[in-house]
């Protein structure tokens, strides 16, 4: 996929577009840009601008275009990609850089290979300069300065180092110093290309090779033996040694005679080499030790030597830190003097201050702490809609771009709504940011009825006098079974109901008054939750209801539907935002979302300063904000952002391995969550998504297999579970709960949420396939793809279930009984397509692979075998394949359901044929099996079919009475409704 960026505004328009489609400036020609500028790697970063080449590839500033994030894309050279050497060194140095997880190295958030081939990494997008140049147009750095950048690169090791990778090259050029926006200077290490782990298994080097930078490289480096960390710190010493005298410890004319010199010259003095420095001993001292020879006589961590660092700066006779506990003025607990806040109440201790110019709290960014400016149109119109709902239900729909304030325009409204008297529920997607089944629908039956947040329904079922179909929807919430018996078939028709019941409960409660309901973040719930809803908006569609939908929802046609897009806001609405004085003349071309100001005012950066500055970018404002946090906040942040947008604070505390509050006292104070009751949330949700989207790839597997291992525990739903399975990346292990979540959504009636997790399910065994060579991943990956065809069917999808079924079936690993589904799945395809020919071709070698040998299969063929043939009429050939399939399974008590489906059908062709016995006959058979199987609504519409085309010598109201409860004990709402729209007659219609 090819867009071309504007220059002037970096808008994407299409590959073949002359003129931007936004600004009209003219776009550059093929001829002028690079290849790869407009291309999207790894499914959704934008390469826009090439921004330097190296040995190994070229370096693009993108965008992941689905936060709007600035990153930087670095591409290995197409010539590289058939050097088995280079790949593995790019996955080595990918797998090592995206482990490291700490503020002062570069944080690798994806990696991979293209479709076409192209060797990606995606990091952190960072504009500064490295200690080479610094060294080369500052120096000599001020001594304050060089211990500052050696501190901070030594904290970025002492991480790398516990993980167990060694750097391998440090030197000035890979240690990038960044200026942020707050005015401080913060070093990232780069470039893991040489890293190797500790224990050599996946070190791209052989034994006795030479890899480095000569001018930095420690004695057995030189030598081509083993390194470990202390390496590293020798490194470390080289680079602390030129910063300060302005030369390195050894030169020479040529890299050998350079590498001999560390291996075999004395340890240099800096106060000899640079006199006028004034080198403080302590400091002297400290690199010539991070240079001995010998790795035993150096610093052993990196974090020793920040230690004998940060004391060779400190004056003599000031201690590094207070050896007395600090008491707690809040609780009075004790707490190590190295902490900032109290581990058991989060406040913080006395004696550390906040530091110069920083406050300790700052304006929360939670939508609801600004001023409301600039909706005047939109709140008229949302008031239209209020007034219109006291005479019939209306469904509102938001439109707009993420940020733009859609919520909090919600939140206004039914704040106004509520104030008046007028019953309201504001609900929104799961706290897990996964569509969970049913969740939005059981937050709002919930919210309707009163009920406390955990409630279970059946109290009430047991308790009221309600309908089966309102007693069946409440059932669903609690445990959600679908429409049993019916393949993809769900009860989310029923819930509707039950929902409609439930409003009109909330209505009784305040007569005269009007409900509304509003629903934000459609885009995350789950699709039964959306279909429930719609279908309760046409139980409702005669009652005094308003929809506020934040996102898609689809209701029937008989339902009124409004729309309304919510607009940027302009220069004077902003400032009022932020309460900052407004522009003598504004700018009418200025547009900014209401996310984007709100990160202005948590870095607590004026709008002035930044009004003539295009492209404002809420992720990389609020990117700022987190380089601020320190590294246990910021560990404790990533595990918040993995479990989801809110969560109980245990949880948090476990998948963060982090157990005191300080990081979230300090969150607090930063605005970027809020606590309540014991769970912790972000203060909006786009921090969620920014944060985890941030994490280094490998450190964010590693976190959603923690996560995993902590939801299992508490009993998770299998959505939750198979969403932090498929991130973590466990192999089998990880398939199993990915099946099992799909196996469990299919059943539901869930297709979107079926299809999600067999594809998700498909692509890790074909990965992991690739990747180990092992069979079983192929056999994984076969039943994956053939349910995922099946679903991809059900949903109607069918050309994409072909392909997908197809492409399965060309692997020669399956074994027969496999085989045999797949094709049978094709062949319900192609007759769903109406290609009768191919479907009957499928068929054949369906029942030459299993006849014999598979008899609940070879049932399911002649089944099919009869579809087919209804279709085309044929129904005396098609009541022969309903009776081969019983006469299969009857005599080994086979698949009930499939029986009673197998006895339904065949009272369809009886009563086709008119009949009336036998159609009898095999009803009540179907009712038999259906009931056995636990499937009602198999017999409920085999009745259903009766009382719609009733037949000399059949009774219709016994027909429409076993109908009526069986589609009731189901759940079938659906049935159920066409069942009532025909009224009982006594009249006999002979097919």
């Amino acid at each position: 996929m090819r867009v071309k960026l504007c220059t002037a505004c970096g808008a994407a328009s299409a590959s073949d577009s002359r003129f931007c489609a936004v600004c009209g400036s003219g776009l550059p020609s093929a001829a002028n840009s690079d290849p790869l500028v407009g291309k999207i790697v790894g499914g959704s970063f934008v390469v826009q601008e090439l921004i330097g080449v190296g040995g190994m590839g070229r370096v693009y500033r993108g965008e992941q275009n689905t936060l709007g994030r600035t990153v930087a894309i670095k591409v290995i050279h197409p010539h590289l990609h058939g050097d088995e050497h280079t790949v593995q060194r790019f996955y080595t140095e990918a797998r090592a850089s995206s482990r490291l997880n700490h503020p002062n190295s570069v944080s690798v958030i994806d990696f991979g290979r293209s479709d076409d081939g192209i060797l990606y990494l995606v990091m952190e997008y960072l504009d500064g300069r490295d200690l080479a140049a610094l060294m080369t147009e500052q120096g000599p750095l001020a001594i304050d300065r060089v211990i500052d950048f050696v501190s901070q690169t030594l904290e970025a090791l002492a991480e790398a180092h516990e993980l167990g990778i060694v750097h391998r090259d440090l030197k000035p050029e890979n240690v990038l110093v960044v200026r942020s926006r707050f005015g401080n200077e913060r070093v990232k290490v780069l470039d893991f290309g040489l890293a190797t782990l500790m224990d050599g298994k996946t070190s791209v080097t052989r034994p006795g090779v030479v890899c480095g930078t000569p001018a930095y490289m420690s004695p057995e480096q030189a030598r081509g033996e083993q390194v470990d960390a202390r390496s590293d710190l020798y490194s470390v010493g080289a680079m602390l040694f030129e910063m300060l005298t302005d030369h390195p410890p050894y030169e020479a004319e040529t890299p050998v005679k350079l590498l001999m010199k560390h291996v075999h010259d004395a340890i240099p003095d800096p106060r000899s080499v640079a006199p006028a420095r004034e080198i403080p001993a302590p400091l002297a001292h400290v690199v010539m030790q991070a240079l001995a020879k010998s790795p035993n006589e150096r610093f052993q961590t990196a974090t020793e030597m920040k230690r004998q660092l940060t004391d060779a700066r400190r004056p003599s006779g000031v201690a590094a830190r207070p050896d007395r506990p600090r008491v707690c003025v809040s609780c009075g607990a004790s707490n190590d003097s190295s902490m900032r806040y109290c581990g058991s109440c989060g406040a913080r201790l006395p004696g550390f201050s906040t530091g110069a110019g920083r406050r300790s709290m700052v304006p929360s960014t939670t939508p609801n702490s600004f001023v409301f400016v600039g909706r005047a149109i939109e709140m008229e119109t949302i008031e239209s809609w209020f007034h219109r709902a006291a005479q019939k239900a209306l469904v509102g729909i938001l439109e707009g771009e993420p940020g733009v304030g859609r919520t909090r325009l919600v939140t206004e409204m039914i704040e106004r709504f509520e104030s008046d008297g007028h019953p309201a529920a504001l609900v929104g997607a799961h706290p897990s940011g996964v569509p969970v089944a049913y969740s939005m629908a059981i937050d709002l039956a919930r919210r309707l009825l009163g009920l406390a947040a955990n409630a279970k329904f059946v109290d009430i079922t047991n308790a009221a006098q309600l309908g089966p179909l309102v007693v069946a929807g409440l059932e669903e919430l609690d445990k959600p079974t679908g429409l049993r018996g019916i393949e993809g078939a769900s009860r989310a028709s029923a819930v509707g109901v039950a929902l409609a019941w439930a409003a009109r409960q909330a209505l009784s409660r305040a007569p005269g008054k009007r409900l509304v309901i509003a629903l934000d973040d459609l885009d995350w719930v789950d699709s039964l939750s959306r279909d429930a809803i719609a279908r309760s908006a046409l139980e409702l569609v005669n009652e005094q209801v308003l929809y506020l939908a934040v996102g898609p929802l689809e209701v029937n046609e008989s339902v009124t539907v409004e729309r309304l897009t919510v607009t940027l806001l302009g220069d004077i609405e902003a400032h009022d935002m932020l309460d900052e004085p407004r522009v003598e003349e504004a700018n009418p071309a200025f547009r900014v979302t209401p996310r984007v100001l709100a990160q202005l005012s948590a870095i607590r950066e004026p709008l002035g300063s930044t009004f003539n500055r295009r492209g404002l970018r809420a992720a990389d404002l609020a990117m700022a904000r987190l380089e601020r946090l320190d590294v246990p906040s910021r560990r404790f942040l990533q595990a918040l952002a993995v479990v989801g947008r809110s969560a109980q604070l245990d949880l948090v505390k476990k998948v963060s391995g982090i157990s005191d509050l300080a990081p979230v006292a300090e969150l607090q104070a930063r605005s970027l969550v809020t606590v309540d009751a014991g769970v912790i949330a972000f203060s909006d949700t786009f921090l969620a998504e920014l944060v985890e989207a941030a994490i280094p790839a490998e450190a964010r597997r590693l976190l959603h297999a923690t996560a995993l291992d902590a939801l299992v525990e508490r009993g998770a739903p299998s959505d939750v579970l198979a969403e932090h399975a498929a991130l973590a990346a466990e192999g089998m292990r990880s398939m199993v709960f990915l099946e099992r979540a799909g196996d469990i959504a299919m059943r539901r009636g869930d297709l979107h949420g079926a299809v999600r997790n067999y594809r998700r399910g498909v692509d890790l065994a074909r990965k992991d396939a690739l990747a180990s060579g092992e069979s079983m991943f192929d056999s994984a990956r076969a039943s994956f793809g053939r349910k995922l065809g099946e679903a991809m069917a059900a949903l109607g999808d069918h050309l994409a279930a072909d392909g997908i079924l197809r492409e399965i079936l060309d692997m020669p690993e399956i074994d027969r009984a496999t085989r045999g589904r797949i094709q049978l799945a094709l062949a319900r395809v192609a007759r769903m397509r109406g290609r009768h020919e191919d479907a009957t071709r499928q068929l054949v070698t369906c029942l030459e692979l299993v006849s014999g040998s598979n008899p609940e299969l070879e049932a399911q063929v002649q089944l099919e075998i009869g579809e087919l043939r209804t279709m085309a009429g044929k129904w005396p050939q098609a009541t022969n394949a309903f009776r081969r399939a019983i006469e299969i399974l009857t005599p080994r008590d086979g698949d009930k359901s499939v029986l009673a489906r197998a006895f339904a059908r065949l009272a369809e062709g009886a009563l086709v044929a008119g009949d009336s016995p036998a159609c009898h006959a095999a009803l009540l058979n179907a009712e038999r099996e259906a009931l056995r199987a636990s499937s009602p609504a198999i017999a409920g519409r085999a009745w259903a079919r009766v009382v719609a085309h009733p037949i000399a010598g059949m009774d219709p109201e016994e027909a429409r009475t076993r109908a009526v409860a069986l589609c009731s004990e189901a759940g079938d709402a659906e049935a159920f409704r066409q069942i009532m729209s025909h009224r009982p007659t006594q009249t006999a219609v002979s097919s």
